[in-house]
């Protein structure tokens, strides 16, 4: 009895979300550095001195991270997020909550406080189930990571055309755009990104 023919194929959609995922270590580590966190996760962070002494503590609640990547092979991928952490009592002190943005390439960043979310307002009218898709070869793909005490969740999509797509894009876009204001270094990656866009 002959077995069946094994299934080589693959989905796109399931080497895209390959070839995001292994670049995920090095941009996880970028942007906790970033955020002045020991790593990109919910829960309990110390602050630690020179000496790696503890001086302080968060709790991050939640937070998203995204990595865009060009299609062309001569630009690099960049990567932004945005983290809410809750200050807590460490011997007779309590750092301030806060809400940052971070915006790391390969050879600049930037890190600011952001009073409002944009994307997460975006992804509270996505809408999963279209299956508006642009086939393009040459385009931009993203790999979007939630994640918050009740959510560990991932998206990739690429080239949006779909309405709540396309606005979760934009939304990633304005991250970038205060970033690049306050770091003009990132204009160049800002001006490749914007030609990407699509309406």
């Amino acid at each position: 009895m002959s077995s069946a023919p094994e299934d080589t194929t693959r989905t796109p959609s399931l080497t895209l979300r390959h070839l995001l995922e292994r670049h995920n270590p090095i941009w996880e580590a970028a942007l906790s550095r970033l955020l002045g966190l020991e790593g990109l996760s919910t829960g309990l962070h110390y602050y630690r001195n020179e000496q790696r002494e503890r001086t302080g503590c968060v709790w991050v609640r939640t937070f998203w991270w995204a990595l865009i990547v060009p299609s062309s092979f001569f630009r690099d991928p960049w990567a932004l997020c945005i983290a809410h952490a809750e200050g807590k009592p460490f011997r007779q002190t309590c750092v301030p909550d806060w809400t940052k943005a971070a915006f790391t390439t390969d050879e600049s960043s930037a890190v600011f406080d952001i009073s409002d979310d944009p994307v997460s307002k975006s992804l509270r009218t996505l809408d999963l189930s279209t299956t508006k898709a642009d086939p393009a070869l040459d385009g931009i793909s993203y790999l979007l990571n939630i994640h918050n005490d009740a959510v560990d969740a991932s998206l990739v999509f690429s080239n949006p055309t779909d309405p709540g797509f396309k606005e979760l894009e934009r939304s990633l876009f304005s991250i970038g755009r205060e970033a690049a204001s306050r770091v003009p270094t990132l204009e160049e990656t800002l001006n490749v990104w914007s030609g990407y866009l699509v309406g």
